[in-house]
């Protein structure tokens, strides 16, 4: 799956996660950090969209991926980094 379809399917997804929790409309892009950048984005919030987004590509994410931090857990990545660790952990027959 190309990297801009991901992109454009995980704004969709944090979008709505926002507005399900109450929140304002959120405006995101490509280098937004859903971690910080989004008003009250916590790690349910994160929960919920990786499932609707395993969802989405038919793809089971595994449990212990956190696709919101780095692999070493020491930053918190824009959704252009999620979407490229989303497409390095999909099997290339998957696409």
């Amino acid at each position: 799956m190309p990297v801009e379809h991901l992109v454009a399917l995980i704004e969709e997804i944090l979008q709505q996660v926002q507005t399900m929790s109450g929140r304002p409309p959120a405006t995101v892009g490509g280098g937004t950090v859903p971690i910080g950048d989004l008003q009250g984005f916590d790690s349910l919030n994160g929960l919920e969209v990786t499932i609707l987004l395993a969802e989405r590509i038919g793809y089971a994410i595994p449990g212990d991926v956190n696709l919101f931090v780095s692999e070493d857990g020491r930053r918190a990545l824009t959704v252009r980094q999620i979407a490229e660790r989303i497409q390095g952990l999909v099997p290339a027959e998957r696409e």
